[in-house]
């Protein structure tokens, strides 16, 4: 039986209960606090999903990096990469990198506490701020009659990167919606929140076959899945405010595949600013028809049935009007107070801080003379 006793220092000790702290806050306490928070977050979002029309799909409840493996190992994406390998000369563990990186590029974090409590607030907020929102023309019926399950897409035209925030904050209370966004919005923190808020990053430019790919893929999975989406067919914004030459890309990949047979709906929603478009292939393409007419906002379209032929378009929807009216009159009053009161003080704040062009212009005239003076006063040699 052992009598002696060990003494340890206190610095072994101190190291000895810090490394047991650790292993007791990373195996004990952590794993608990991330399954209470976990649990209630669950808990809210089965509380939200009872009030939406449109529920929030398992796909954007999924885990990010879940969704990067179902790209990564996607058979129509490593088609592709044995293809290029082949033909390229390209090692293929060099581009199954290239497609994880696409993916982690591509693929959202949603998250439906922070859509909900920080965009959804933000939105509202802004908008109530710029806007007098008001909503003038609603279908409840034709609202209803929406299957539940079905991918509902919001075609829209892009006048304004004020669109992202005003309609997501009028659909808030039926629906999540997940934008396509261009690169100029990857900056911190505002990347991380549109990703949280299950907005999706995209080259607009870029002609890579691999990528385009993986884009591709990214949409169908999403259409598939029923997730809601809001797309602007110009692909960017309006410089006149009018409808520009559509880009089909993303409605191409939602339909590329689609089987009306065994697929889910995909249901279409114009915006009333997004004039009439017409697709006499099933949906593979859209040839706009209204371009033509002096009022572009749309608040009812009815086919003659004895002659597909004759469509009745009813124009002028009051919250088109509500709505550039106050862009009109509210960027004009924006623009004569910042012009009349708030430049000119900004102007003598930085003023503090700077010189004068006048003062350094005396200053150089002065050291030019006086090194004029000098120069004339040097003996000749």
């Amino acid at each position: 039986m052992f009598t002696s006793t060990v003494s340890l220092p206190t610095w072994f000790f101190l190291i000895l209960l810090l490394a047991a702290s650790y292993a007791v806050l990373m195996s004990v306490l952590f794993p608990s606090a991330r399954w209470y928070l976990r649990r209630r977050l669950k808990r809210a979002v089965d509380k939200l999903n009872a009030s939406l029309q449109i529920k929030i799909r398992p796909l954007q409840r999924t885990k990010r990096q879940v969704l990067i493996d179902q790209l990564m190992f996607d058979q129509e994406i490593i088609a592709l990469i044995e293809a290029q390998a082949q033909q390229d000369n390209i090692p293929r563990d060099v581009l199954q990198q290239q497609v994880k990186k696409y993916a982690r590029e591509i693929v959202p974090s949603f998250n439906a506490y922070i859509y909900y409590q920080v965009g959804y607030w933000l939105a509202k907020k802004v908008s109530r701020f710029i806007y007098r929102v008001r909503v003038a023309a609603v279908d409840p019926r034709g609202l209803l009659k929406v299957d539940p399950d079905a991918t509902v897409v919001f075609v829209m035209n892009h006048r304004s990167n004020m669109d992202y925030v005003l309609i997501s904050y009028l659909a808030a209370e039926q629906v999540t919606l997940s934008y396509a966004v261009g690169e100029w919005a990857r900056i911190f923190p505002l990347e991380h929140l549109l990703r949280a808020m299950g907005a999706f990053f995209v080259r607009r430019n870029s002609q890579n076959p691999l990528y385009r790919k993986v884009l591709e893929r990214y949409v169908y999975m999403a259409t598939q899945s029923g997730v809601c989406q809001a797309v602007f067919l110009e692909g960017g914004l309006s410089r006149d405010g009018l409808l520009g030459e559509p880009k089909l890309g993303f409605l191409d990949y939602m339909l590329r595949n689609f089987d009306w047979r065994t697929d889910r709906n995909i249901v279409f929603v114009g915006g009333s600013t997004g004039g009439l478009f017409r697709s006499q292939d099933g949906g593979i393409s859209w040839d706009p028809i209204f371009d033509d007419q002096n009022a572009l906002g749309i608040g009812a379209v009815s086919v003659f049935q004895p002659n597909p032929d004759i469509i009745w378009v009813g124009t002028g929807e009051s919250c088109t009007r509500n709505s550039i009216g106050w862009v009109v009159f509210g960027g004009l009053g924006l623009t004569g107070v910042f012009t009349l009161f708030l430049t000119p003080v900004i102007y003598l704040g930085v003023a503090q801080f700077s010189k004068a062009r006048t003062a350094e212009t005396r200053a150089l005239e002065e050291e030019l003379e006086e090194a004029t003076r000098k120069s004339s006063q040097r003996p000749a040699e």
